[in-house]
């Protein structure tokens, strides 16, 4: 699986980068710079001009997750 972020949505890929599919569901249109996917539980993170976005579901659904007065993520890193 391929997850790809854009100035405008993510796209995800499922045939090594053919045939992508824009994720919206809970998105913004927003520039989005750094995608993270936590390999314990799956998650992914994206940071977004927007805030910051979390989706439990392989990208199906969205949840803006900010702390307060976070609205413009720039990159991702895990520890």
């Amino acid at each position: 699986v391929i997850y790809v972020g854009t100035s405008n949505r993510i796209y995800k890929s499922t045939v090594g980068g053919g045939n992508l599919t824009a994720l919206s569901n809970g998105l913004p249109f927003s520039t989005f710079w750094d995608l993270l996917i936590d390999p314990t539980g799956g998650a992914i993170y994206a940071a977004a001009q927007s805030g910051l976005y979390k989706s439990a579901d392989s990208g199906a659904n969205w949840t803006q997750i900010n702390a307060a007065n976070l609205n413009f993520a720039r990159s991702l890193a895990q520890d």
